[in-house]
């Protein structure tokens, strides 16, 4: 089974929710729905897995707000010891148009500050 991290990037609170700059968070929402499980809190973050055929998924959403989202990932990668090329981050990007999506394998954060911090910690 493989496994990996999926972050998903965003601000705690209500009146972050149902904001771009939360995209992260809300698509890892859907999962936990999809998938009929729900995040618990461990102090920075929370999470949840799903196991979608053949793949355990651990789904994270930082709750440091945007800025310091390295944090959070830096306890998680350091507490189950995963490597860093079974992590994908989702964010928002201001640069792209409403409703399209980008992938990109490493690189720069691209002024998001919320990758610049992961970056920061991971290296």
């Amino acid at each position: 089974m493989q496994e990996f991290l999926i972050v998903g990037l965003g601000n705690p609170g209500p009146e972050y929710q149902l904001t771009r700059h939360n995209a992260g968070f809300l698509v890892l929402d859907h999962l936990a729905r999809h998938y009929q499980v729900r995040f618990r809190t461990h102090g920075k973050y929370s999470s949840t897995v799903v196991t979608p055929k053949g793949y355990r998924l651990y789904l994270v959403k930082p709750l440091t707000y945007m800025n310091r989202s390295g944090e959070a990932v830096r306890i998680f990668l350091t507490k189950y010891h995963f490597p860093l090329d079974r992590v994908i981050i989702i964010s928002d990007d201001l640069a792209l148009p409403f409703g399209r999506i980008r992938l990109k394998p490493g690189g720069s954060s691209g002024g998001h500050k919320g990758l610049a911090s992961i970056i920061g910690v991971t290296g």
